[in-house]
């Protein structure tokens, strides 16, 4: 066989079939799971962040208050933070009509302590309507400011349904 028979009778290279873009390598899945795990990760955090606003907006007023000189000016900024706080955590119905030993009973649940309706919480619904000239308790107060800062802190939304009225028109938690 002649040199040109020999040649003729080979066949071009054969490519072999390329892959197809289905099913992905591996590392297109990890790099698909990574992504999607980041952007439910960023869909969680941003709704957290979006639900704690009224808690940043009431901790910047409750340092601004912190920082004031009058005492009873400061209680009574702090009495109407603190039900500003409450009408955010609490079903409005049930917390706008408390008041007294009811309101602090509302403070207590939210805080989840016994703080307010036992102890230096007394002067939220005490103080405020005290003569300008009378002495403000200047050793309770840090206390009352340390107390409401936890209560903003703690207070938390899912406690809405579980604030209920008791017989004699106050709140307790269910």
């Amino acid at each position: 066989m002649s040199e040109q028979e020999l040649l003729a009778q080979l066949r071009d290279v054969q490519l072999p079939v390329s892959p197809g873009w289905w099913p992905p390598a591996i590392g297109w899945w990890v790099v698909a799971a990574l992504l999607l795990g980041l952007i439910v990760a960023l869909v969680f955090w941003f709704r957290h962040w979006r639900a704690n606003r009224w808690r940043r907006a009431a901790l910047k007023q409750h340092q601004a208050i912190v920082n004031g000189s009058d005492d009873v000016q400061r209680v009574r900024e702090l009495s109407v933070l603190m039900r500003r706080v409450a009408l955010n955590v609490g079903p409005r119905s049930r917390v706008a009509a408390a008041t007294d030993q009811a309101w602090l009973r509302v403070l207590d649940d939210i805080g989840q302590t016994r703080d307010y309706s036992e102890g230096v919480g007394k002067l939220l619904i005490s103080l405020p309507y005290a003569n300008p000239g009378q002495p403000a308790l200047s050793q309770q107060l840090p206390a009352l400011l340390k107390l409401t800062r936890q209560t903003i802190q703690r207070a938390d939304l899912s406690q809405s349904t579980s604030i209920a009225p008791v017989a004699e028109g106050g709140v307790s938690r269910v």
